[in-house]
């Protein structure tokens, strides 16, 4: 199986990604597009492994970190050879570094090969993409890009890659809670 640890989001807020989405696609920026169902927030990808009973050993084993706001917002782009990729940002969130870091060590700890280097929290919209700087740096789009949530939960994905590209599925889940 191909795992990762992620935010996954309600409805609303893909909606709201979404409509960003086009306002991109209508200011010109061509790509390949993600479907509104595999927005997400990576936090750990794992990698091929058969070790779940394991991961999720270590998630429930987490200490309990309580339910915390995230802002989406900022466009932004990976550039790569073979066409960039295109990201909507997360503003600063110390919650967020902090549940991330923790899923990290322990899944470092447990001889899992995950990244060490720095995370950039984002939201992946788009890949092969070929997209003028201007648009990126558009005010009214950063603007109407900004989205505030609550996170209630930290979810283990599952990733099948397929022609049409990368299906993802939750298969577990931990609540965010003090009481957990």
């Amino acid at each position: 199986m191909r795992l990762f640890t992620a935010i996954e989001f309600d409805k609303e807020v893909k909606d709201h990604i979404s409509g960003t989405v086009t306002s991109l696609k209508e200011a010109g920026v061509r790509g390949r597009f993600l479907s509104p169902d595999n927005y997400h927030l990576t936090l750990n990808f794992i990698g091929e492994t058969d070790r779940l009973d394991d991961i999720k050993k270590i998630m429930d084993s987490l200490p309990a970190f309580r339910p915390f706001d995230l802002t989406l917002g900022g466009v932004g782009v990976f550039k790569r050879r073979s066409g960039d990729i295109l990201w909507l940002g997360i503003d600063n969130s110390p919650e967020l570094y902090k549940i991330q870091r923790r899923l990290n060590r322990e899944l470092i700890l447990a001889d899992f090969e995950v990244d060490t280097g720095r995370f950039k929290p984002h939201i992946t919209l788009a890949r092969k993409c070929r997209i003028p700087l201007e648009i990126i740096k558009d005010a009214s789009l950063e603007e109407a890009s900004h989205i505030s949530f609550n996170v209630k939960k930290i979810s283990l994905v599952r990733s099948n890659l397929t022609k049409k590209g990368a299906v993802y599925k939750e298969i577990y889940s931990i609540p965010l809670s003090k009481n957990r």
